[in-house]
């Protein structure tokens, strides 16, 4: 069976780890989920996101297709 979230890096995020604003390279619909799964954050077709109110962590950015399924998941490192 096949894995529906894409292994490779479609969309490439800079900088990355960041304290501030993280950039996409292609405007994208992305969650941001914490480590327990709890999405955080959510942004429609946005190619920029402000990521300096959240903690210091690690965190997934989930990329989803128009229908709301994932296509890549990138870890995401907020310091």
């Amino acid at each position: 069976m096949k894995d529906p979230i894409n292994t490779k890096s479609l969309i490439n995020i800079y900088p990355n780890p960041a304290n501030n604003l993280i950039h996409f390279s292609t405007k994208s619909n992305v969650e941001i989920m914490n480590l327990t799964g709890r999405v955080v954050a959510s942004y429609i077709n946005v190619s920029t996101i402000d990521i300096s109110q959240l903690p210091e962590g690690i965190y997934l950015a989930n990329f989803l297709d128009d229908k709301g399924v994932i296509i890549q998941r990138s870890k995401v490192v907020k310091y």
